[in-house]
This record gives C-alpha cells, structure tokens and sequence, in this order.
C-alpha cells in the first residue's frame, strides 16, 4: 500500500521552515499548493526527502506523470529508502496495471548504490591505493612494507572504476520519458493528420526511439511503438517543468 506520510529528515539545502510550511499544506489536503511549494525550493537544492514529498503531493493532485518522474529522482538519490520503493511501485502500478515497468537484470544489482555512491566508493578505493602505496614506500626504508595490501587495492582499485561506471550506465535514464497530460494520443506517424495507433495514460512511462522536430517516437512497456508529440511527455534526466 502507498505510503503518503512526509520525509522530515534534512539531508537538503532547504529550508527548514519552508519545508514545513509544505508539509503542513499538504496535511491539508492542499495538494497543488504544497508541490508549488516543495517545487520553489528544488532551486535551492536536490533532495531526495523534497521529491518524495512533491511526488505525493503530486500524485495526490491527480498529476501522476509528474509524481513519479519525483518519485524516480527521489530514487537515485536515496536507491534503497523503502518508502520511495513503495510509493514508486504503487504509482505504477495505479497508472500501468500489469505492464507497470519493474527493474530486472544486472540494473537491479548496480541500482542498489546510487550515482554518488558508486563515484564515492571508486575514489575512496583509489584513494586508499595512493595512500598505501606512499605509506610502503615510507616503511621500505624502514625495512618493512605493504606488497600484499597494495596488490589487493591494486586489483580492486581499477576495478571499482569499471563498476563505478558500470553503475552509471545502470542509471542512465536519457531516452526514457513519462507522460504528463490526461491522454496522450499515439501515431503511426509523425503527423497530426496521421492515424491514432493508441493512447496513453498520464504516468504511463515509455523509452523515447526517435525524433522528429517536435515528435517523439516512443516504445512503451506493452511494446507498442509510435509517435507522440514532445509536449506530452516528462524526460526523466530532465529537471521537473516549473
């Protein structure tokens, strides 16, 4: 079941008193001027507590494109926090049904870090390298040394840096896209006079194919293709529209 209460922890560069005169508009029932509200002070800084609690706020508006695009952003900031989990997995499953996307593969393995943690844990292995590596040049002198603990971090240096990157890709989300509209009807081709393949729903998620001025072809998870107008659709890389 989706968890609607708010994150008050304050890993943010927010305000602590704006954040709070949100949460308390959203206690309410005053949806859309809570997620004015968490939007104004995504300029201030990302957090993954704001978008969890402008994606509720959001979503409880009836804006489920824009709810889980926050979700999502909420995600890779916090990839293992259990309430963004659900909430994310509950939106989809509202809006998409049995073809609500789900995470499978070697993703699953390489999302469990997010972006910064997978930066933070190469260079901190690198770091350790270099460090030992100094610290046995110190100790040879000395008649001592560091051969075995080097020859690991030697090992495991250049290979968190492939995993780092690895985990990078895992996150990539350029060419996928959610829609934000009510419906969103889908071409065969891209022209207004062309004929309608199928439509889809506000919060339906689709990986974008093609371009063509301002069309999109796009590919969704039933694994329908066709083209919709750009208009439509949230790029998940993109920051959220004012």
């Amino acid at each position: 079941m989706i968890r609607w209460f708010l994150l008050l922890f304050l890993a943010l560069p927010v305000c602590a008193d704006e954040f709070e005169s949100a949460n308390e508009l959203y206690e309410k029932g005053e949806y859309t001027a809570a997620a004015a509200r968490y939007r104004e002070q995504l300029q201030a800084g990302e957090s993954a507590a704001l978008y969890f609690n402008l994606g509720n706020a959001l979503f409880k508006a009836g804006e489920f494109g824009r709810g889980i695009h926050c979700y999502r952003q909420a995600q890779r900031l916090s990839p293992r926090d259990p309430d963004i989990r659900a909430n994310l997995r509950f939106s989809r499953k509202e809006v998409a049904g049995a073809f609500a996307p789900e995470e499978t593969g070697w993703r699953v393995f390489f999302r469990y870090l997010s972006p910064q943690e997978w930066k933070i844990a190469a260079a901190g292995c690198a770091a350790m390298l270099f460090a030992l590596m100094g610290a046995s040049e110190f100790l040879r002198r000395k008649g001592g040394g560091l051969i075995w603990p080097i020859r690991v971090f030697a090992i495991a240096a250049p290979s968190l840096l492939i995993l780092a990157w690895v985990g990078h890709q895992a996150w990539d989300a350029s060419d996928e896209a959610v829609v934000t509209v009510a419906k969103a009807p889908v071409r065969y081709g891209p022209l207004e006079d062309s004929k309608s393949a199928y439509v889809l729903r506000n919060g339906e998620e689709v990986r974008i194919t093609g371009t063509k001025n301002e069309w999109r072809q796009v590919l969704n998870t039933s694994g329908q293709t066709g083209w919709i107008q750009g208009e439509f659709l949230q790029r998940i890389e993109a920051r959220l529209a004012e």
